[in-house]
């Protein structure tokens, strides 16, 4: 093991700007997407929906947010991140009015087919944006930041204010106060995020760059298929934390809505500390020598292992048994992910960074949109979550057989330009 450099751990003034950019917007981007899931029970009693239904309603968004993932993130990479993003923010407030005066179930699935597409190239911008401004060896720590915590801070803050501006006002108008707020992140975005020309030619040329090379060419490459389908495994993961716990603990809990809230925050909170760890401490190992190869696959390993206990949850009727599981879980599944986006950026060509990355999340999020659907046809099939639980498992297991053994090296793929 040899020490890194004292240079390669500097982090300028204008990465960490771009850091709470990403953070921010991300931020309001998934307490956005996590509304819909607080304000599912209301949306069902009003409308009389099934679990089916609901089910559809709430995959309904990867719908679009998979295909648009793949089919945006290239204008990322040739148009660069701070424009990208504000024409998404405009487009997914847009999405956001719509739903709150929605009167039907296409409706709905019209609105949130919008906010898909208008969302799906934030995971590729904040890639990008790590990727141009940040030194290899904080690269798990930006990663954790800007992009794994926000899918545990957004929920969280989503679930609190949702619950309460639902309590309040009703759901519709929690949906027109969250549109409001994405309005207003525009012009705080654009002040927050450096202009390429105010940047050193270096980092300029990263985070606009051109949009060229046949992205086809990643298939041939066995660590792109790992990384994807792990990836995929991961998502469905998140999707069934991410749309289903609300719905689960008010099965299990007959309790007010806001009450509700502020359970799946807690346990979210739980994600978040296994976000800043794993981030933290990646980069902590990286710089004092050891591989990143060993470094992304053992926390990887850790992280699922500390997730399998979520196929036991429904063996627990308690509150604070099935919070206390249902947080180790997500905990669990939270330490890993911090690796798993650095492990992308890595492996993602430079010049192609943002188009690697819309490919693989639109992939990922293609199976993940199957968690909900799949989850509410159990429950209506057996009345139990019990086998929605076992398929997490399963997934845990693919990403163990993607990360642990079959991904053997992590460098750039090599795409001609």
């Amino acid at each position: 093991m040899l020490p890194q450099s004292a240079s390669a751990n500097i982090i300028s003034t204008a990465a960490w700007r771009v850091l709470a950019a990403i953070f921010l917007v991300g931020t309001i981007n998934f307490m956005d997407r996590s509304l819909l899931s607080i304000a599912m029970p209301s949306i069902r009693a009003e409308f009389n929906w099934s679990p089916t239904l609901a089910g559809v309603a709430l995959s309904s968004f990867l719908w679009t947010y998979a295909v648009g993932n793949a089919v945006t993130a290239p204008f990322v990479d040739r148009y660069g991140p701070r424009r990208s993003q504000a024409l998404g923010m405009l487009f997914w407030t847009v999405s956001l009015v719509w739903t709150a005066v929605t009167q039907s179930f296409y409706s709905l699935l019209g609105s949130r087919a919008l906010l898909g597409i208008a969302e799906a190239p934030n995971q590729a911008i904040a890639i990008r944006s790590i990727r141009s401004f940040f030194p290899e060896q904080h690269t798990g720590f930006a990663c954790s930041v800007g992009v794994a915590l926000v899918v545990r801070v957004g929920p969280i803050c989503g679930f609190v204010l949702g619950g309460f501006l639902i309590g309040e006002f009703g759901w519709r108008a929690a949906f027109l106060m969250l549109a409001a707020l994405s309005l207003l992140a525009i012009p705080l975005w654009f002040t927050m995020f450096p202009k390429s020309g105010s940047l050193p030619s270096s980092v300029q040329a990263k985070s606009v760059g051109t949009a060229t090379g046949d992205v086809m060419q990643f298939f041939r490459y066995p660590r792109f298929w790992a990384v994807m389908i792990g990836m995929s495994a991961n998502s469905y993961i998140q999707y069934l934390f991410f749309s289903w716990t609300p719905g689960y603990l008010s099965t299990l809990f007959k309790t007010n809505i806001m009450n509700i809230g502020f359970m799946s925050a807690a346990i979210f909170g739980f994600g978040v500390l296994g976000n800043l760890v794993s981030g933290y401490g990646g980069d902590v190992l990286l710089r004092r020598g050891y591989s990143r190869l060993a470094v992304r696959k053992r926390i990887i390993l850790l992280g699922i292992c500390l997730c399998l206990p979520i196929v036991i949850v429904p063996q627990f009727t308690s509150l604070w048994g099935v919070i206390f599981i249902l947080s180790l879980a997500d905990f669990g599944i939270n330490v890993a992910v911090p690796q798993f986006w650095a492990t992308m950026s890595e492996t993602a060509p430079p010049h192609l960074t943002a188009s690697f990355t819309g490919l693989v999340n639109g992939v990922a999020n293609g199976v993940g949109l199957f968690a909900p659907i799949v989850t509410g046809a159990i429950v209506d099939a057996t009345g139990s979550f019990q086998l929605a639980f076992l398929v997490a498992g399963g997934m845990l297991s693919v990403i163990g057989v993607c990360y642990g053994l079959c991904l053997r090296r992590i460098e750039p793929l090599f795409v001609r330009a």
